[in-house]
């Protein structure tokens, strides 16, 4: 289920991962990993720039990891409660 969080568009992309996307300028899209039962966010697998204006849009990416990191744990606790 696609759900918005923060400044961020989450839903699943397969049985073990969940795209987060920073959906207000810049945008990125990041891809993590998740436990095999679906609770816990594991590792980041990709960042990419979407539709980013700066010069290095990689190291605007990792500006915005953390927090689409977080945005993803939230997501997965959601969608363990419903």
């Amino acid at each position: 289920m696609k759900r918005s969080i923060s400044e961020f568009q989450i839903d699943w992309i397969g049985n073990d991962q969940i795209e987060v996307i920073r959906v207000t300028t810049p945008q990125h899209q990041y891809v993590l990993a998740t436990s095999p039962d679906r609770k816990r966010r594991k590792r980041l697998i990709r960042r990419s720039p979407r539709d980013v204006p700066v010069d290095d849009p990689v190291l605007d990416a990792e500006r915005y990891e953390e927090e689409a990191r977080k945005a993803g744990e939230q997501y997965l606790q959601m969608e363990d409660r419903a």
